[in-house]
């Protein structure tokens, strides 16, 4: 008897479970019993209740994914309403933020859909945009967003993301800097097939039509001009 007052006048209980002396503290509330408190501590009713989850879900696999698929079913108008405004919300907040964190997944991450043209070819950024400070040297090396129809862009497009290879530009610019784009070499210059077109007042579809089609040079479907009145 002494040793149990003695026990009760440290404010420790012996765990049903584990069998330890441990401090009142560790032990959830339980009203039904004598002193108030459970009889297995926190850690090891934790346990028991994943273990006893584990068997539940087991036995019961089939409903607990059919409960799951209705919840989500008569949710998903919500959940997707409320995933697209908070995706919005922070674009329109701080946009630089969000073309920062997409360029990474673009060079990083295998499931992003851009993957194997940006981090599957080897296109990667500079080390100093991660961490805390990353968005600051961001902003440094590129400035802000000139205006919501601008985008980021590769100056060199073999090149990754790093200072001094990265600007703001239209969409209209950035098509030219595309590594699908048809580049053509004439009198020394090099660019892409509709920069020449608007160079030398031909239609782009004429130029193509001038090397695929009839087999005409580089040289000579550039040189060619048309004919008055065709």
């Amino acid at each position: 008897m002494s040793k149990i007052v003695k026990l009760e006048a440290e404010n420790v209980k012996r765990c049903a479970c584990c069998k330890q002396l441990k401090d009142w503290r560790y032990f959830h509330a339980d009203s039904s019993r004598s002193d108030g408190l459970c009889v297995y501590c926190k850690s090891c009713a934790s346990k028991k209740g994943k273990k006893a989850w584990a068997k539940y879900a087991k036995a019961n696999r089939k409903a607990i994914c059919e409960r799951g698929r209705n919840r989500y079913a008569e949710n998903r108008e919500s959940i997707c309403a409320k995933k697209y405004l908070s995706d919005a919300k922070r674009r329109k907040a701080e946009p630089e933020r969000y073309i920062l964190s997409q360029l990474k997944q673009r060079c990083t991450n295998p499931k992003h859909k851009s993957y194997q043209t940006y981090g599957g070819r080897g296109i990667s950024y500079s080390p100093t945009f991660d961490g805390a400070n990353g968005f600051a040297n961001f902003i440094a090396a590129v400035g802000r967003r000139p205006s919501n129809k601008h985008s980021i862009d590769r100056i060199d497009n073999e090149k990754g993301y790093f200072p001094g290879n990265i600007r703001w530009v239209l969409a209209s610019v950035q098509g030219r800097n595309r590594n699908n784009n048809r580049m053509l070499t004439f009198q020394g210059k090099k660019q892409c097939l509709e920069d020449w077109a608007n160079e030398l007042g031909i239609s782009r579809s004429l130029i193509r039509a001038r090397i695929d089609r009839l087999g005409w040079s580089v040289e000579k479907a550039l040189s060619t001009q048309l004919r008055k009145g065709a």
